[in-house]
């Protein structure tokens, strides 16, 4: 179910998309199952860098996605490695996408935006 994805020129990547709803522990649970399929195709070794990308987070709940997603994480990472030293954890957040609506310069105030 889970496999590391290897390409030529591009680092070792763990590609997976995971919903998440209200009060969900899942994100560190999928986050551990990305660690130990890492670990085991590396000699046992744990990642240097790991780059999280989480999208469609509203500027409203940025807070939120520090104080629990990203502490659950860390919380993780410490309590199963704590040998490893702090979490080389880079958390990306990609806010709500612009719907940008284009209008055709007209004479006439109705026009249906492109």
């Amino acid at each position: 179910m889970y496999q590391l994805a290897r390409s030529a020129g591009i680092p070792l990547h763990f590609p997976l998309c995971v919903p998440l709803g209200p009060h969900s522990d899942l994100l560190a649970a999928v986050f551990m199952k990305c660690l130990v399929a890492f670990r085991s195709n590396n000699n046992g070794l744990l990642p240097t860098r790991i780059f999280f990308y989480r999208d469609r987070v509203g500027e409203g709940n940025y807070h939120y996605t520090l104080e629990v997603e990203v502490a659950k994480i860390v919380a993780m990472w410490n309590s199963t490695y704590p040998e490893a030293g702090e979490c080389p954890l880079t958390y990306i957040i990609v806010s709500k996408g612009i719907n940008a609506k284009i209008f055709l310069k007209a004479n006439t105030p109705h026009l249906t935006p492109m």
